[in-house]
């Protein structure tokens, strides 16, 4: 996790990346546990451009929820949660090709 944050794929993704602690990380270390990435896309190239796209979704209101974001022809599944009660982290990503 320490890694993804730190990452050049991250930076490409979020404008003014920096290395964070893991409490309070827009990525939750479950994530990590299970990586779920789609084939053809690099690790920390596809989890940058996820957390991209929870930062600019309009609403995340509440201590969990999920959002749903097009990646060309493909709609992709962001299951996030508040793990430090504050913060949306990711906890899982999918891809679903249409």
């Amino acid at each position: 996790m320490h890694l993804y944050l730190r990452s050049a794929e991250r930076s490409r993704h979020i404008e003014g990346a920096r290395h964070q602690p893991i409490l309070g990380a827009p990525i939750s270390i479950e994530w990590f546990r299970h990586p779920s990435v789609p084939n053809g896309f690099e690790r920390y190239d596809w989890l940058g451009a996820c957390e991209r796209a929870l930062r600019d979704t309009p609403s995340t209101d509440g201590l969990e929820g999920e959002l749903f974001t097009r990646v060309g022809s493909a709609r992709c599944r962001i299951l996030w949660r508040r793990d430090d009660g504050q913060t949306p982290a990711i906890v899982e990503t999918s891809l679903e090709e249409r």
